[in-house]
């Protein structure tokens, strides 16, 4: 699976392999996306990915993320605010 990462890592399209975002969390760098990348489901093989990178390849799914979501509220908002989504 690192393989599929380092591959992941250097494609254009590195963001088409993501199954789904699986979480929110937020360090003195900004917002990242907890992701869960296709074909790799355990957990040591998620990361985390910047919002405004992942939201820049895959808007619809990141706005989607965020609407779902209904803890973490303040930070859901930081977040929606990060990438100009109306509340």
């Amino acid at each position: 699976s690192k393989a599929l990462l380092d591959l992941a890592d250097r494609s254009e399209a590195q963001y088409e392999l993501v199954e789904k975002i699986i979480g929110i969390g937020e360090d003195h760098n900004g917002i990242f996306l907890n992701v869960q990348w296709l074909g790799l489901p355990d957990p040591i093989d998620h990361t985390w990915v910047s919002l405004a990178s992942l939201h820049e390849d895959m808007p619809d799914t990141v706005t989607e993320f965020l609407h779902s979501q209904n803890k973490s509220k303040a930070l859901v908002n930081r977040a929606k605010q990060a990438i100009h989504l109306s509340q």
